[in-house]
């Protein structure tokens, strides 16, 4: 790997095509070397009610809590590319190719791309957020 991703990122939005950046779930990409984990929660998910379980939810209920999206694996980056090796995604799609290029903007990291979506291929750039570069904060 030729640049250092090294840390947490969070996404601040994603625009797809043409429109308005957005944001509708809460986004982190943990990067360790050549090792990566992405986790995304949409902002519509419920809340549980105070001291209430999962376990304690009926099948409908508790599929509302299934609808985010994490994955990890590998990644091959260069400083203007990256490409994700899932092995280990909840949604598996094998036959998706998750990659994009890259640009850092000040500190933000730029990913754009496309992937495709209902029999379409859908444009997409996302802004990534570094959430610390504090050598303290990384766990062995």
């Amino acid at each position: 790997m030729s640049v250092n991703y090294i840390g947490l990122w969070k996404r601040a939005s994603i625009q797809l095509g043409d429109t308005d950046p957005y944001e509708d779930a809460i986004v982190f990409w943990l990067q360790a070397e050549t090792y990566f984990a992405d986790i995304r929660i949409p902002l519509s998910q419920p809340a549980l009610a105070h001291q209430q379980s999962l376990l304690s939810l009926d099948t409908p209920e508790l599929l509302k809590f299934a609808e985010f999206q994490a994955f990890a694996g590998t990644i091959d980056a260069t400083k203007s590319w990256i490409r994700w090796n899932r092995s280990i995604d909840f949604r598996p799609d094998p036959s998706r190719v998750d990659q994009g290029s890259v640009h850092f903007e000040g500190n933000n990291l730029i990913e754009m791309g496309e992937f495709e979506f209902e029999d379409e291929i859908q444009q997409y750039l996302e802004v990534w957020v570094p959430q610390s570069n504090d050598n303290s904060d990384r766990w062995s």
